[in-house]
């Protein structure tokens, strides 16, 4: 990615649990990244069609209902999408134990991933890199997608949000390696970057560094 190219992200909260997913591309390109597709499949549908943009690949933070009920629509519109997701994660993309959509009393599962991403390692989508940090605690392979153009952009899911964490009290949850990883893995990125969250509003390092109870 050339430092001339601005990051678009466009954000789709879909009613399923009030989970934002996200379409990013560059300013002008036709490729495009879905990040967590929530249930409300038609709505990234209408974007992409208007925009005249292809998917690239589907990236996943974790593999919790919510964030994965719109991969199947997803996939099934764009079928040469590649769908990526952490190492320690991929298993429970086809396992509803593991996912938790059976504890919450259904079954839900998502193709399996084509890509499986590894923690410290830079991949890119759609002409854009990103770095992986994995960041359990929320899940026991959750990571988080870092790029940066002029300034760094934090796709990660449920581990940050405006003034709070993600939840620790699932199976699989942790909230010392929650809070340790988000001290040692974000918090050291620039002030301005900007955390896209899976749930709420779009909010900074800095804000969360400076007002977030959990971290002070």
């Amino acid at each position: 990615m050339n430092n001339n190219e601005n990051i678009v992200v466009f954000k789709v909260t879909s009613e399923f649990f009030e989970e934002n997913g996200y379409i990013v591309h560059l300013e002008g390109k036709s490729k495009a990244i879905i990040f967590d597709p929530g249930s409300d499949v038609d709505q990234f549908l209408e974007y992409l069609s208007v925009k005249n943009l292809r998917v690239d690949a589907i990236c996943l933070t974790h593999a919790h209902p919510d964030h994965i009920a719109g991969v199947s629509g997803i996939k099934a519109a764009y079928p040469d999408a590649k769908i990526a997701i952490g190492l320690n994660e991929a298993a429970a993309l086809t396992n509803p134990k593991l996912n938790l959509s059976s504890l919450l009393g259904f079954e839900m599962v998502s193709p399996p991933a084509d890509i499986t991403l590894k923690d410290g390692e830079d991949a890119e989508f759609a002409g854009i890199v990103f770095n992986i940090q994995e960041i359990p605690g929320h899940s026991p392979g959750h990571i988080a997608y870092i790029a940066k153009d002029s300034k760094f952009h934090v796709f990660g899911g449920d581990i940050l949000f405006e003034d709070s964490i993600g939840r620790c009290d699932f199976p699989g949850g942790d909230f010392k390696k929650l809070v340790s990883g988000i001290k040692q893995k974000l918090l050291c990125l620039p002030p301005d970057s900007k955390v896209y969250p899976g749930h709420g509003s779009t909010t900074t390092i800095g804000e969360e560094a400076k007002n977030n109870p959990f971290l002070n």
